[in-house]
């Protein structure tokens, strides 16, 4: 047996050098420091990928070697063609051999002739399929953007468009019943979903979120199917190819700049918007909770100008606050609620901060009108007034998201440190606990 695989060995590496022979495959002349030539470039990568994978591979052999005949050991150019067209047109054929038509890779003239027919013969029957699935999309939920043989790109603008075209993602706009899209959406974010349809739709690639912001006018972030994200310039070269990108960024570039202009204001005209109280905002989210969102500004002499926007919720729940801790356990004689509420504020505090970060949170419980006040309130600077503005615009925009996100981290602290603080230091122990507890001595 080991005598047969050593055969078979020494047959394999004799088929490389015949093949290396046959074609003109010559490696370079004697090297200078030690007289050892330089192998033939191209020819080696060959070898190298069938190496790889080398019972599954050897039959490529012959047919890769004949497309780079009679080059040079350092032709560049060959080398080109083995990296970019000949290893790509092999390794698709490997991969779907069972859909070509013709199944012996020697039958094709060469690469490209492979490629040709893995476009007409599988990827453009998938491309119909998926997007005779797929409806056009209705003005009101997303504008087509560009589309080709390969690609399709949208600009969802409604909710239900961003869950529609980016549905078998990971990005949170894209999910059923979300909030995330108006939100980001009223930030000033815009999104162009790209869809790669010869992928399939558990490839990372098989789509792509690319986001802009439209007060600045710039693009921001890539996201890949599985919410992964990447700079604003990091175009996927390995999973699109190069010369995707060009088209694809040039459409979606003309349409954000066509349908998306930024505006832009002097650093004192926006103070005097913020003071005119354009982007404060009141409202009520449900029957127990109000909220004020206000905003002020001050423009130092060296030009920068300091934004605060100061958040007060109301909370007027049923039942009411003293009822709920008297339900968690009940009082003790002589126990105060207040006193055990305001033994309790520093860990509501310091639990509302890990939850969502803000300045200066204070509460303040009014128990003749069963209502606790909460504040908080968050600064920013800049000198840059596109960057001062987006800040302004995106935290007016998702002021009620805030206020919910805020009173969320409020009640979950509400919860933790007073009424259950109160049903474990109220609690009494069961008979059977008690009984533990005895302990009877008998002599």
């Amino acid at each position: 047996m080991k005598v047969k695989l050593i055969k078979e060995s020494i047959l394999d590496e004799a088929k490389e050098d015949d093949v290396k022979d046959k074609y003109g495959l010559h490696d370079s002349g004697p090297r200078a420091y030690n007289g050892d030539p330089y192998p033939h470039f191209a020819y080696k990568q060959i070898v190298k990928w069938v190496n790889g994978d080398r019972s599954n591979r050897i039959k490529f052999l012959d047919w890769m070697a004949k497309q780079i005949a009679g080059t040079k050991w350092d032709d560049n150019d060959a080398l080109d063609n083995v990296y970019g067209v000949i290893l790509p047109a092999a390794e698709r054929f490997l991969k779907h051999q069972s859909q070509f038509k013709e199944k012996d890779i020697n039958k094709y003239e060469d690469a490209k002739a492979v490629m040709a027919a893995y476009k007409t013969e599988i990827e453009m029957p998938l491309v119909a399929k998926v997007r005779k699935k797929r409806a056009t999309p209705a003005g009101e939920h997303a504008d087509m953007v560009y589309e080709d043989d390969r690609f399709f790109v949208v600009n969802p603008k409604t909710t239900k468009g961003s869950c529609y075209y980016g549905a078998k993602t990971k990005w949170c706009i894209s999910q059923k019943d979300n909030r995330h899209f108006d939100k980001y959406v009223g930030a000033g974010k815009v999104f162009y979903f790209i869809r790669d349809d010869t992928k399939k739709n558990d490839d990372n690639f098989y789509a792509l979120a690319v986001q802009y912001n439209k007060y600045t006018g710039r693009r921001e972030k890539l996201w890949d199917r599985r919410d992964n994200s990447y700079g604003p310039e990091d175009w996927p070269v390995s999973a699109y190819g190069e010369a995707s990108e060009a088209p694809i960024m040039g459409a979606i570039d003309k349409h954000f700049k066509e349908n998306y202009k930024s505006e832009t204001v002097t650093m004192e005209e926006l103070k005097a918007r913020i003071d005119a109280e354009e982007f404060d905002h009141t409202g009520n989210i449900g029957n127990d909770l109000s909220y004020d969102v206000i905003f002020e500004s001050v423009l130092h002499d060296d030009g920068k100008l300091q934004v605060e926007v100061e958040y007060y919720l109301y909370w007027t729940p049923e039942p009411s606050i003293q009822m709920q801790m008297h339900k968690a356990g009940g009082y003790t004689t002589g126990t105060n609620p207040e006193y055990i509420f305001s033994s309790r504020k520093n860990q509501i505090y310091r639990s509302m901060m890990g939850d969502y970060p803000l300045r200066e949170i204070s509460l303040e419980w009014i128990m003749a009108h069963n209502q606790m006040n909460i504040t908080g309130e968050r600064r920013f600077s800049l000198m840059d007034v596109g960057h001062a503005e987006q800040w302004v615009r995106s935290t007016s925009n998702s002021a009620k998201e805030d206020c919910e996100d805020l009173m969320d981290a409020f009640k979950r602290a509400w919860n933790h440190h007073v009424l259950e603080y109160i049903e474990n230091t109220t609690k009494k122990p069961s008979l059977d606990e008690g009984k533990k507890r005895i302990k009877v001595k008998i002599k």
